[in-house]
């Protein structure tokens, strides 16, 4: 039987999430696919402004289109920080726009700085078109100090028999 193989798909705009998606990729043994907005966004008070505004409003952006061809993946885990409770849109931009196939399995991860976790995941499963199979919300001061390894560990374990399934 061959290896299923695994994608780690994310955005982010200020680092967290980049650094919490490469650990899983690198821990699953999967590609890394960054979702890159079609116009790149710069730190700074109007960004978060209009990025706030575009969550809120449940807006997409134009997104890039993927490097990984999506439909080779058995299972694929997708990320994103939370933006004022809701899906940062360039990940909603890219989960519309890349439907996953009815076999893939699907895990979702966000961080955040301070709303609940629970829209958003929700927000992921409505767009996905399916449940997450496996769910991680990890806040940025966690992540920061680094006391997020039990909770990584605790995905990965929970997607290990996903990966021996496929």
């Amino acid at each position: 039987m061959a290896n299923p193989k695994t994608l780690v798909a994310y955005y982010s705009l200020s680092g967290t999430t980049r650094s919490l998606a490469q650990q899983l990729a690198s821990t699953l043994q999967a590609d890394l696919e960054e979702i890159v907005p079609v116009r790149r966004q710069r730190r700074g008070f109007m960004t978060y402004s209009r990025m706030a505004w575009a969550a809120f409003t449940r807006a997409s952006m134009p997104v890039q289109p993927p490097a990984h061809a999506i439909g080779n993946y058995d299972l694929v885990v997708v990320g994103g920080p939370v933006w004022v409770g809701r899906v940062a849109s360039p990940v909603r931009a890219w989960l519309k726009a890349n439907a996953l196939a009815p076999s893939t399995r699907f895990a979702a991860f966000v961080t955040l700085s301070g709303s609940s976790p629970e829209a958003s995941l929700a927000e992921l499963d409505q767009l996905a078109g399916r449940a997450a199979t496996a769910r991680l919300a990890i806040a940025d001061r966690d992540r920061k100090a680094r006391r997020d390894t039990d909770q990584v560990a605790d995905f990965v374990r929970k997607l290990s028999p996903l990966r021996l399934a496929a």
